[in-house]
Formats: structure tokens, C-alpha cells, sequence
């Protein structure tokens, strides 16, 4: 499991440098910037967040998902109630 957080972390690592380069190297102008910044903000963090939820969900997912929000409910209740 370690292993796969790690290679993933570098590949995103790489990637950042590679991104850092060309930019600072002015392969990236500023418009393809903006470009690149626009499409991964209105088109890829939405489509990744829709595909992390096709998966099954068992019973005991979904009561633990219950619990916790039941507890943020609570606790924000009570950050209501005390400040």
C-alpha cells in the first residue's frame, strides 16, 4: 500500500516539475496557462469527482456515512450554540 502512495506522490511530483519548466522556460504563455487552469477546473475536477463514486456500496459504508454525518451535524450545532 505504501508503496503505491509513494509512486503516485512522485509521478505527481514529476509531473510539477515538468509543469514548473515550462513555464518558467515560457512554453506555457500565460493564456495556454489559463487554458490548462480552465480545463481542469470546469471539466476534470468535476468528472473526477463523479467517476469516484461508481463503485458498490455496502450497508456498512453507507452507516458509517450516517454516522459521521450525523457527528458533523452535531458538532456544528453545537459550534452554533456556543459562539
Amino acid at each position: 500500500m505504501n508503496n503505491v502512495v509513494i509512486n503516485q506522490v512522485l509521478i505527481l511530483f514529476v509531473i510539477m516539475i515538468i509543469g514548473f519548466l515550462a513555464r518558467r522556460k515560457e512554453v506555457l504563455t500565460p493564456t495556454v496557462s489559463k487554458g490548462l487552469t480552465d480545463l481542469l477546473l470546469n471539466v476534470t475536477c468535476p468528472l473526477t469527482i463523479f467517476t469516484s463514486f461508481q463503485f458498490t456500496y455496502s450497508r456498512s459504508m453507507l452507516v458509517s456515512a450516517a454516522q459521521v454525518f450525523a457527528f458533523a451535524v452535531a458538532i456544528h450545532l453545537l459550534s452554533v450554540l456556543l459562539g
